[in-house]
């Protein structure tokens, strides 16, 4: 979980490098970001392998995001705004801990 939130954090402030003005925002398991946004000509396969609008992007960070996420039984989702935003939202399932554990 951390390596995804991690990685959310990392591409949206790599999205943001040509904005004059970029702002990331995390709360719990969303991270927004203003940039030019998502495109829908890349909507549809933000999530796959080798996908990606970065220069210099492989485009597998999010494609491990998904395996990640979905791998503890959760779902992540990329939503674009008008205006230029992107919203990447993750949830997993709430697993409570025995006594002792942390």
């Amino acid at each position: 979980m951390q390596k995804v939130a991690l990685d959310l954090i990392r591409n949206a402030m790599e999205a943001m490098a040509s904005c004059p003005r970029g702002e990331v925002a995390v709360d719990r398991f969303t991270v927004a970001h203003k940039d030019p946004g998502i495109s829908a000509d890349i909507a549809d396969r933000l999530f796959q392998p080798f996908v990606t609008t970065k220069r210099h992007g492989m485009g597998v960070g999010l494609s491990i995001c998904r395996t990640i996420i979905e791998s503890h039984g959760g779902h992540i989702v990329a939503q674009a705004k008008p205006g230029g935003s992107a919203i990447l939202q993750f949830t997993a399932p709430f697993v409570e801990l025995s006594e002792g554990t942390a």
